[in-house]
């Protein structure tokens, strides 16, 4: 069976190149924005005029903050565009499956044999005949029939 929609399995297959892509450039990043929040506790005292102390804990924790966010956004954006290209390879194997069952299903109504002819009369000769209630009214009862209250 012949491949179809060549360009669509581009597609996706480029969105799963550009998540790869996303996750690898997200972790550098993260290492970078942790890196710089470590170096930068040296740089902000002397800028900015505040105690080493208190450099030292926003660098760090700064730096670990802006490794985990950017880590997030990275993982994030790695699985919508891996998604992306999933979705687009989905649709197209549905495609080929209900091709491949339309093809199948007009070669069985080709192939299939004539249908065997029926012997004697049609099933509606077999059904009872409708019941017709009578056309006389009960007969009533009489008197001495009836019970009584009487004790």
């Amino acid at each position: 069976m012949e491949k179809r929609f060549t360009v669509l399995r581009i597609i996706g297959t480029v969105w799963k190149v550009m998540a790869w892509l996303q996750l690898v450039i997200g972790v550098i990043g993260a290492i970078a924005v942790l890196v710089m929040g470590i170096l930068a506790q040296a740089a902000i005292p002397e800028a900015l005029n505040i105690p080493r102390a208190t450099s030292r804990a926003f660098g760090v924790g700064g730096g670990i903050v802006g490794f985990v966010a950017v880590l997030v956004g990275a993982v994030v954006y790695f699985l919508v565009f891996y998604a992306v290209g999933d979705v687009l390879y989905l649709l197209l194997a549905i495609e080929e499956n209900t091709r491949q069952t339309s093809e199948q299903v007009q070669w069985l109504v080709q192939e299939a044999p004539e249908p065997a002819p029926t012997y004697g009369p049609p099933l509606e000769a077999f059904s009872p005949a409708p019941v017709v209630p009578p056309a006389t009214s009960p007969p009533e009862e009489s008197a001495e029939a009836r019970p009584t209250d009487e004790k």
